[in-house]
């Protein structure tokens, strides 16, 4: 038995659709447990009719906003929602919530290949040893050490020489978590990847450049930004505010946003 949802599919691999479409017999389940009538309703005007969802949960609200207009980084920061993601991160709005394991993960693989290349670290654990490094690196970052000072500890701690590889894969790592724990502006909200599967009653789903030609139907294909949208749309088991980014605001325009909405049938909200 395989269980899954090709409208979900944010790899783009297409399994679980070509299978629906071959001859293999399918059962598919329409139910959507989750959303309101009105979210399931308009999720499904983006999707093919066979994949249709069906819900009995009669209260729930749909609204959009324009963030312009709307105080949303107080919304957020104030706990107002459950969930507030974006599809990519931007200027304002920051994905390090989710990142920040993803990051150190990677930092910490780049540390443990390195650390076996020390004859001196081999007669120790590998793992713990480098879990060492990681939380030392980690602590030379937030001092704001250079990546040369960085190398620097390692060759010594390890007692080897870095090559421009080992250079070249450290130092991309590292300046990802560099790039994570920036003092640059900007709201932690989470990413679509990180909240797929999760769920809350009052949802905020941040709609950037990249999906607005697909939530305004300017493009139908069934492909992984549909996916994206389309999980963004069925995360609230109530409230649903869908916000439309300064980007969008400035590549269509208000009156065209405003007209697009009323066609979906959105009214719009204030926050």
């Amino acid at each position: 038995m395989l269980i899954g949802d090709p409208k979900q599919d944010l790899r783009n691999r297409g399994a679980f659709r070509q299978i629906i479409s071959g001859d293999i017999p399918v059962e598919y389940k329409p139910e959507n447990h989750r959303c309101p009538i009105k979210h399931v309703d308009f999720s499904n005007s983006f999707i093919a009719s066979e994949e249709h969802q069906v819900s009995t949960k009669e209260e729930g609200t749909l609204h959009y906003a324009l963030e312009s207009k709307c105080e949303i980084k107080k919304g957020i920061e104030s706990d107002l929602f459950d969930l507030a993601y974006i599809y990519q991160k931007n200027a304002r709005f920051k994905t390090h919530k989710e990142d920040k394991r993803r990051i150190a993960n990677h930092l910490f693989y780049e540390l443990k290949i390195l650390t076996r290349k020390s004859s001196y670290m081999k007669e120790r654990n590998i793992d713990q040893q480098a879990y060492i490094l990681l939380r030392k690196t980690i602590n030379a970052i937030k001092i704001r050490k250079s990546t040369s000072e960085i190398f620097n500890e390692l060759e010594g701690d390890l007692a080897i020489v870095m090559d421009k590889r080992d250079k070249g894969k450290i130092g991309s790592a590292v300046g990802e978590y560099k790039s994570m724990i920036s003092d640059e502006p900007g709201v932690l909200v989470n990413s679509i990847d990180g909240i797929k599967g999760l769920e809350g009653y009052n949802c905020l789903f941040i709609v950037s450049s990249q999906l607005a030609p697909y939530l305004f139907k300017e493009v139908f294909d069934q492909n992984k930004m549909m996916n994206y949208l389309y999980v963004g749309l069925t995360r609230s088991k109530r409230n649903l505010t869908i916000l439309v980014t300064k980007e969008v605001e400035n590549k269509f325009g208000h009156q065209y946003i405003h007209q697009q909405f009323k066609n979906l049938g959105i009214e719009e909200l204030t926050i």
